[in-house]
């Protein structure tokens, strides 16, 4: 069996997993980023006559569970996988203070039972795990025909270096120096070509407004991106 689990990766988000919860710690962005995200879910749903209420959604690469708590908000009956066991247990801990239904499990996607869910979201994970075709192909075959594969990223080029990791990690310290790679990002066409028994409904850039303090919709997804795709019921596995 493959293994997506890049153990340097997992390591690094052990360490910071008491961190998940601190609104101006480390995953600062993350908080502010999801409420786009959320939105992003909702209207490409709406658009496909589709709804989170009573949907089956997995939360890939869960962390804390900063969108898996959202989505069952917002009535989505939630399963979430992290390979982080300390991640889970915090995530864990937040879900009972909350009184809410989300099923944490600490997991990697090739793990994971083999079980089909209308929605599957995988949000800035896959710039962290090895094996990324096999991994796109395990969100596929965990996704129900006509259900629905969300992914936010950040692409590979020139501008993402300078904007993702020379500004945001050194500059301005969005994140800990050390939080991205570049040569893990990876470009839109990449993921198209991954998902392979999908069909990519939209490609949408995501920015930050120093302005607002706030991530915004942009045309521009030379770094920051979120895409949707709808698994083809006329290719099969």
């Amino acid at each position: 069996m493959f293994s997506s689990l890049n153990s340097k990766e997992r390591e690094k988000f052990d360490d910071l997993s008491e961190k998940w919860w601190d609104e101006d710690g480390p995953f600062k962005h993350l908080h502010i980023m999801n409420q786009l995200r959320v939105s992003y879910i909702k209207n490409i749903l709406f658009n496909n006559n589709k709804t989170l209420q009573n949907s089956r959604c997995l939360d890939v690469g869960c962390g804390g569970g900063i969108l898996s708590f959202s989505l069952e908000k917002l009535g989505a009956n939630v399963t979430a996988i992290d390979a982080s066991s300390p991640t889970i247990k915090k995530a864990s801990s937040i879900n009972e203070l909350k009184g809410s239904n989300v099923l944490f499990k600490v997991s990697t996607i090739e793990e994971l039972v083999e079980e089909q869910f209308d929605i599957v979201c995988c949000m800035e994970v896959i710039e962290h795990i090895d094996n990324v075709y096999c991994f796109l192909h395990e969100l596929e075959k965990n996704t129900k025909t006509d259900g629905f594969i969300f992914i936010s990223t950040i692409n590979r080029n020139v501008i993402s270096y300078l904007k993702a990791i020379v500004v945001a990690e050194y500059m301005l310290r969005f994140v800990p120096i050390g939080t991205h790679s570049w040569k893990k990002f990876i470009k839109p066409s990449e993921i198209v070509d991954g998902l392979n028994s999908c069909k990519p409904i939209d490609i949408t850039g995501m920015k930050f407004s120093p302005i607002s303090k706030n991530w915004e919709f942009s045309s521009d997804i030379s770094t920051n991106y979120i895409a949707a795709f709808k698994k083809n019921n006329l290719l099969n596995l």
